[in-house]
């Protein structure tokens, strides 16, 4: 019960942020697609930004031990904080 209702947070957050456009998130399937997730890097953001934002994905997979069944609540606000510093858009959300 938990997790549906932050990923439901998640997903209202996420309406606030910037995205890749050949990237799509479907709230359904999150997890697995953030496992798969390379970010690219946008025009107009800083490298330092960038890096720490792949930084932050690169540990929270392995947080999750590569392991959809194992995100908890920090782990989407970590992945949230990661899209913010990388610039990813509203658009990424389905």
């Amino acid at each position: 019960m938990k997790i549906p209702f932050f990923l439901y947070c998640t997903f209202l957050i996420y309406l606030f942020c910037q995205a890749q456009e050949d990237v799509i998130f479907d709230i359904f399937d999150f997890e697995k697609q953030i496992l798969e997730y390379q970010p690219k890097q946008k025009q107009g953001v800083a490298d330092k930004d960038f890096h720490y934002g792949v930084l932050i994905i690169q540990e929270t997979k392995k947080s999750v031990q590569y392991n959809i069944e194992n995100f908890n609540v920090s782990d989407y606000f970590n992945i949230l904080s990661a899209f913010l510093s990388i610039g990813e858009k509203k658009k990424i959300l389905k």
